[in-house]
């Protein structure tokens, strides 16, 4: 058996096709993998480092504006695509894979393209609520899309679609003991835990926000682990050498990166954070009722529709970035922490949008799929 999986861009669209890889593996463990990513993007070190061979192809966005440096961009994207679809067809010759599975990305494209073209069995994964251009293009060359959201399967033909929800990395299914979290930051265990988190490059906005917000959070109502991301910690280190009770008593922690995230998101009581996919298929898997501030750099708006999506079922309370001041987060935060009954309530309604067996769900499919031609 060989599988071919594409992806990129992001850890959302990387960890997913990993886990599902894994899930092929304890089936079929003498499977071959191969991965193909997009030039000099995340993937091209991640998928090493989770023991799998990636390959890359050329590949850029579309620039949505009108100006003449858009223009040439997008001259470069086309150039780019017809590139890397001649890369796709010769390694796919090569690999000669029984099914492709993308998990997103711009660089799904050239590749499942290229898999039609040779009559190999596609699949696509779209974790956002709302399908992209990517995935809306390749859904009429794949043989399932495979949904991060109930709601998602209405943008597809009847039949391509089937809800699955969005695999999560393996870290975030063993279990672990919340004290060790509290123990590696030295804050008190008799308080909730905020954990504000904002993908490894960070926020400038929640930066500037925490900075503020500091100078105002209570003593001894609830801990906050603050994560500047490892460009912006220089800037705003010195927000932990402030003469504040709440940094003189350890309730407030400022972190330039967290590698062991799962730790302290299982300790947690609450997350504050953005609304990329696999963010909130974590937070759905722990149950852990969040804060959200979506990006308001991303392409079609996807983090802002992700949240709203849990918005509504009462599973977060989403905040605009530019229409809040720190008062309006720390009022937020202990509405939040001081009642129980929300808190509790919070929590069931992320806990209804987890998929606890997708990796393995998809991995079936596919296996089924490719079994059956």
């Amino acid at each position: 058996m060989k599988i071919l999986f594409t992806c990129g861009g992001t850890g959302g669209h990387i960890y997913p096709a990993v886990s599902i890889a894994e899930e092929i593996t304890k089936k079929y463990p003498v499977t071959e993998y191969l991965f193909i990513g997009a030039q000099g993007m995340m993937e091209m070190d991640i998928v090493p480092k989770c023991g799998y061979e990636i390959k890359a192809v050329p590949v850029t966005n579309l620039s949505r504006g009108k100006k003449p440096k858009d223009i040439v961009h997008n001259l470069k994207t086309i150039f780019n695509v017809i590139s890397s679809l001649f890369r796709s067809l010769r390694l796919i010759k090569e690999f000669r894979p029984d099914a492709v599975i993308g998990t997103g990305g711009y660089v799904c494209f050239p590749v499942i393209f290229a898999a039609w073209l040779l009559g190999i069995p596609s699949f696509v994964h779209e974790s956002n609520s709302e399908p992209g251009l990517t995935t809306k293009m390749l859904s009429r060359f794949v043989k399932i899309v495979f949904t991060g959201y109930r709601e998602s399967i209405r943008y597809y033909k009847p039949g391509k679609a089937e809800y699955t929800g969005t695999p999560v990395r393996k870290q975030f299914e063993d279990p672990t003991d919340p004290e060790d979290a509290f123990n590696q930051l030295g804050a008190d265990p008799k308080l909730p835990l905020a954990v504000s988190v904002w993908g490894s490059l960070g926020s400038g906005y929640m930066n500037e926000t925490i900075s503020k917000f500091v100078s105002i959070m209570p003593e001894k109502k609830f801990n906050l682990m603050h994560v500047t991301g490892k460009r912006y910690f220089d800037q705003y280190s010195y927000i932990s050498g402030l003469d504040l009770p709440v940094i003189r008593e350890r309730n407030f922690v400022l972190k330039d990166f967290v590698y062991d995230l799962p730790l302290f998101l299982r300790a947690a009581s609450l997350v504050i954070c953005r609304a990329g996919a696999s963010t909130l298929a974590e937070l759905a898997y722990l149950g852990k009722p969040a804060v959200i501030v979506p990006s308001p750099n991303v392409v079609n708006n996807h983090q802002d529709k992700n949240a709203r999506v849990f918005e509504a079922k009462g599973a977060a309370i989403v905040l605009s970035e530019g229409t809040f001041t720190p008062e309006d987060l720390l009022r937020t935060i202990e509405d939040i922490l001081t009642s129980p009954e929300r808190t509790a309530a919070m929590t069931e309604a992320m806990r209804s949008f987890c998929v606890p067996d997708s990796a393995e769900i998809i991995a079936e499919k596919v296996l089924c799929s490719v079994m059956n031609r």
